[in-house]
């Protein structure tokens, strides 16, 4: 499927500059590998962009081999399309995942026969953009996993306090009792998040939402959302590759 000479329509547009967004970039090559595979599972639409991002095919991606270097996706519906494609040194692929912006580059593409049908071929990237700003969904954490938030406070005191689930613009975490104290707005700027394997570092934390909930057993909980505060890009790097892991352990729970 190809729309490269119909100029109106509509696309997802390429982030031609990553320097403001080089903390979202997975460099790993498990990161990248499990990126590529769940938009091969979910059959991702992706748009492939070439010849210096003037033309462009929407595609699918169809098979990923890690030990070889290798992906395979779709060929366009145009013979003279995919030739310019095979012509171009570099293609950009552009998707969206579950709310998640996904773009990567590689170099050139050829045509070969893949299970009786025309596939393109080219060399897995060495890096990829998974764009997932605060606004999109949050990753639950697991009842197991071995991960908090130590929160020191002169106001409230000190506490250790579960993750309920994470993204790159927040936590939230649950508070044993009702605390009926604390306030929207209020900032606790003296917290540690620990994300076992990926390590611990100081954040601070606003409140942005306050929720007593009363359990089965009669057990008042209160989840309290709260949004990070400066979250240095290093910090933003380790909760990126964290919600990767989350996100794979959840996949591979559901197959």
């Amino acid at each position: 499927m190809d729309f490269s000479e119909n100029p109106n329509a509509q696309q997802p547009q390429p982030i031609e500059s990553a320097d403001d967004n080089s903390r979202f970039l997975l460099h790993s090559k498990g990161e990248i590998n499990f990126v590529i595979r769940e938009m091969i599972d979910k059959g991702a639409l992706v748009t492939v962009y070439f010849q210096h991002n003037r033309e462009f095919i929407l595609s699918t991606l169809i098979d990923i081999n890690p030990d070889k270097n290798y992906f395979l996706f779709d060929v366009g519906g145009e013979a003279h399309v995919n030739e310019r494609l095979t012509s171009s040194e570099r293609l950009m692929f552009v998707a969206s995942l579950g709310g998640v912006k996904i773009q990567f580059v590689t170099g050139r593409a050829k045509m070969v026969r893949y299970r009786e049908r025309d596939t393109f071929i080219a060399a897995l990237p060495n890096d990829l953009l998974r764009l997932q700003r605060r606004e999109y969904f949050r990753v639950g954490i697991p009842f197991s996993a071995n991960v908090g938030c130590d929160v020191r406070s002169s106001k409230y005191g000190n506490h250790t306090l579960k993750l309920h689930d994470i993204s790159l613009g927040g936590v939230s975490l649950i508070a044993a009792g009702p605390l009926d104290k604390i306030k929207l707005g209020e900032k606790l700027d003296d917290c540690t998040l620990s994300l076992g394997e990926y390590g611990q570092f100081q954040v601070a934390l606003e409140i942005r939402r306050v929720a007593p909930t009363t359990q089965k057993n009669g057990v008042v909980q209160t989840y309290l959302g709260c949004q990070f505060i400066n979250l240095k890009p290093a910090y933003q790097n380790i909760i990126q590759r964290y919600l990767v892991h989350l996100q794979r352990e959840q996949n591979a729970l559901s197959r």
